[in-house]
C-alpha cells in the first residue's frame, strides 16, 4: 500500500504563529519586553487567518493576514541520495490601522481615512467583523512577510518586503460628496493622495516576530540578509485607472532572517545557499549577508536577536525560580 502525505500549509503557518503568540502572551515579562499589548484572531471572508495585534509603542493596531500558502519541493542530495524535500511557503499581508490622532493617519489616502473614520471600525481601532470583510484589499497595506518552513517549525526563514513609501498621485485631483450632496475638492490635480511609510511599519512587526521566535524556540539567527531595488509610485485618474511609474526616489527593501536547528555542516551550507537564493534576482541589489549582528547596518541591527535565547523571563512578578539560589 502506498501512503500519500497530505500537507496543509495554511494549518502549518497557523500552528507556528499560534505557538509564537501563545509563548509570548503566556509569559508576562517576555510580553512586556517585546512590547505586545493585546491580540485577537479573526477569519477573513475567504476563510483565511488574520491576527490583530496591539503594541505598547504604537497608538494604532496591526494585522497579519495569511494571503496564500503552498508546498514547494526542493532537491536534496546532501546525503548522496537524490530526493525531494517539502518546504512550506506562506505569504502574509502586513497592515497598520493608525489611530485617528496618530501622525501616520495623514499619510493614508483620502478613501482610507474616510473608511477608518466610519462605522466599519470598532472601538479597538480595528475593522469590525463586517468592516473587515468589505474592506478593499489594498487598504492599509504596509508590506508583506513570507515565511518558509523547512524540515520543522524550528527550521524557518522569514522575509519581509516593503517600499520606503507607498505613494499615490491624483492626476485629476479629487472631489468628494458628503451625505447632504455637497461637493468639495480635497485634492488639487497632481497632488499626493497616499504617502504611507511601508518599510518602517513592516520592519517594526518583523522585529517583534523574530524576537518571539528567538524566545519561543531558544535560537539565534543563523544568517541575516538584505537587498533593495528601485520602486514605483502610482498615478490615479478620475476614472480610477491606476498607472505604475518608476520612481528613483522610492526604494523597496527585502530583508530576511534564517533559523536552523541543523548541526551538520553540509545541511547548514545547503540552508545558507537556499536562503541566499531569495536575494539572487536581477531586479535586486544585494546589500549584505551577515551571520552575526556586528556588520549589519544600524537601521536593521537588532543585537538582542542573538541574546534573547539566553535571557531569562519570569512568567509572573511573584515567580521564584532556579535563577535565585541560597548562598
Amino acid at each position: 500500500m502506498t501512503v500519500t502525505r497530505h500537507i496543509d500549509p495554511l494549518v502549518s503557518f497557523e500552528m507556528l504563529l499560534l505557538e509564537l503568540f501563545q509563548g509570548v502572551f503566556q509569559n508576562d515579562a517576555a510580553r512586556r519586553q517585546f512590547g505586545f499589548s493585546q491580540i485577537s484572531q479573526v477569519t477573513t471572508s475567504d476563510g483565511l487567518l488574520s491576527w490583530y495585534l496591539w503594541f505598547s509603542e504604537k497608538p494604532g493596531a496591526y494585522s497579519l493576514t495569511v494571503t496564500e500558502g503552498q508546498v514547494v519541493s526542493e532537491s536534496d542530495n546532501v546525503s548522496g541520495n537524490q530526493q525531494d524535500t517539502d518546504i512550506l511557503e506562506g505569504r502574509l499581508a502586513i497592515r497598520y490601522f493608525p489611530d485617528m490622532e496618530d501622525e501616520m493617519f495623514d499619510s493614508l489616502s483620502c478613501y482610507e481615512q474616510i473608511f477608518r473614520m466610519g462605522p466599519s471600525f470598532d472601538a479597538n481601532g480595528t475593522p469590525s467583523f463586517e468592516g473587515g470583510r468589505t474592506m478593499h484589499d489594498g487598504f492599509f497595506v504596509a508590506g508583506y512577510m513570507n515565511i518558509l518552513i523547512h524540515s520543522s517549525k524550528a527550521d524557518v526563514d522569514f522575509f519581509c518586503s516593503a517600499p520606503d513609501r507607498w505613494r499615490d498621485y491624483r492626476l485629476d485631483g479629487l472631489t468628494l460628496t458628503n451625505d447632504k450632496g455637497e461637493s468639495r475638492r480635497v485634492l488639487s490635480p497632481g497632488a499626493v493622495d497616499r504617502d504611507f511609510p511601508g518599510w518602517d511599519i513592516s520592519f517594526f512587526i518583523l522585529d517583534k516576530i523574530i524576537s518571539s521566535f528567538c524566545f519561543v524556540f531558544g535560537q539565534a539567527p543563523r544568517c541575516v540578509g538584505a537587498a533593495s531595488r528601485p520602486f514605483v509610485h502610482y498615478e490615479i485618474d478620475s476614472k480610477q485607472t491606476v498607472r505604475t511609474v518608476k520612481d528613483p526616489d522610492i526604494t523597496e527593501c527585502a530583508f530576511g532572517v534564517s533559523f536552523s536547528n541543523h548541526a551538520g555542516e553540509n545541511l547548514l551550507k545547503k540552508r545558507y545557499g537556499s536562503f541566499a537564493e531569495r536575494f539572487d534576482s536581477p531586479d535586486y541589489s544585494v546589500i549584505g549577508m551577515w551571520k552575526d549582528p556586528d556588520g549589519i547596518p544600524a537601521r536593521w541591527k537588532r543585537p538582542e536577536w542573538w541574546t534573547i535565547r539566553t535571557t531569562h523571563f519570569h512568567a509572573d512578578p511573584d515567580y521564584v525560580c532556579s535563577c535565585y539560589a541560597d548562598v
